[in-house]
């Protein structure tokens, strides 16, 4: 077991770290804005923009994986070497696309390198931030998860501007050329947390044998309470994805809005989503994770069942239901970092939390193809709403198995 270690330059240098590793996220979460770019960038390549839409299913997929390699890296070597190559692989999936003359070429450069770039930036990123601070590491997480979630709200409209500027080819180069510039300074710039730091005053959750919590990724998964939290967290993840995949259909076919509005209410949720991860990673330092999560399940079971009962006319209602699920989604987002350090140690939770995020990544499959199934064979989303009440249900009762496991400590 490594001495622990209190240092007052490391106490002032760590807010640095944190400072540079929101803005590397900023980046990483560019996939919120994929939507802006498949139309026009399906016009370009005279495609199907269902084609192109593949590549963000694609590197949706392809970033877990790059998360468990690149966490396992950083927690053994350092985050910088894995952030600078994460950055050139993001940047230069975007300088790719710009150059792309079909949709292959667009599948394998922004789904494979971007979608590993992304992940190997993430994981490398947020593991090592929270290990400089195990005091506050809800906020902190929080925090962190707000801003990956911001990228929904900040990229877009930059995009937007971009390519009603100076077209598909240009404002992909220019992101592409930014998220370079940005991820490889703040890697270069990046300070690793040494093992055993702790901030003044802060005293490290122990194991029951008296020794510092530190679980690698396979002792992890043979805990029940891995698995637990793996459960409740797709489920918690799951009725969010649904909703956040299909607002603008929603709100289109089922409410009978405007394409302004549904552009709008896509913006709402991406506001919730943002505002989610912060709130509930600050709320989990003072009422506990596992309450917090909790109460974000009965957001998903209040914002599914307001979805199920409310049609053209009920407003206010539908606003309530999209930005519960909004909230909700955040708040597992939030806290599920923070929560997997606090249960398994620091020393490796770049590695472990990566585990986790296979959980979250399925469902970006399982949500829409829910929401696309229903959809396609009753013309309604009414069943799909059922099951996620139902997978809501199931939520529940992970988190109480979890609770107990929990005190149990298993």
């Amino acid at each position: 077991m490594k001495p622990l270690i209190n240092d007052s330059r490391l106490e002032k240098q760590r807010w640095v770290v944190f400072l540079l590793a929101c803005l590397i996220l900023v980046c990483a979460g560019a996939n919120y804005a994929w939507s802006v770019f498949a139309q026009p960038l399906a016009q370009h390549l005279k495609g199907d923009i269902g084609d192109i839409a593949f590549a963000f299913s694609l590197a949706s997929c392809c970033s877990p994986v790059a998360m468990l390699i690149a966490g396992w890296v950083s927690d053994h070597f350092g985050p910088k070497p894995m952030i600078i190559l994460g950055g050139l692989m993001m940047g230069g999936a975007f300088v790719g696309c710009s150059y792309a003359s079909d949709a292959l070429t667009v599948i394998v450069v922004y789904g494979v390198v971007f979608g590993l770039g992304m992940g190997a930036t993430f994981s490398s990123t947020t593991g090592n931030v929270l290990k400089f601070f195990p005091d506050r590491s809800g906020f902190i997480s929080g925090l962190a998860m707000a801003a990956y979630g911001a990228s929904s709200v900040i990229i877009p409209p930059v995009a937007m501007y971009l390519l009603t500027r100076w077209g598909v080819q240009h404002a992909f180069f220019i992101l592409g050329v930014a998220f370079i510039v940005i991820v490889v300074a703040g890697g270069v710039f990046s300070t690793r947390c040494p093992a055993g730091f702790v901030p003044r005053g802060f005293v490290p959750k122990k194991a029951v044998d008296g020794h510092i919590l530190s679980l690698n990724t396979f002792e992890m998964m043979k805990t029940k309470r891995f698995w637990f939290m793996w459960g409740m967290g797709v489920c918690g993840a799951l009725a969010g994805m649904m909703a956040i995949s299909y607002a603008a259909m929603i709100a289109q076919f089922q409410m009978r809005y405007e394409p302004a509005a549904c552009a709008m209410v896509v913006s709402v949720v991406a506001i919730g989503n943002m505002s989610g991860r912060f709130i509930a990673g600050v709320l989990s330092d003072y009422i506990g994770r596992v309450p917090t999560l909790f109460l974000a399940q009965l957001l998903n079971f209040l914002g599914m069942l307001l979805l199920w009962s409310c049609g053209p006319g009920d407003n206010g209602l539908f606003v309530i239901a999209v930005v519960s699920l909004g909230l909700a989604f955040g708040a597992y987002m939030g806290v599920y970092p923070s929560l997997t350090t606090e249960e398994f140690g620091p020393a490796h939770n770049s590695a472990n939390y990566g585990m986790m995020v296979v959980g979250f990544s399925s469902t970006a499959m399982i949500g829409p193809y829910i929401m696309n199934i229903c959809y396609s064979r009753y013309g309604e989303f009414s069943q799909a709403y059922m099951i996620g009440l139902g997978i809501t249900f199931l939520g529940f009762l992970f988190g109480y198995f979890l609770k107990r496991a929990l005190s149990q400590k298993a």
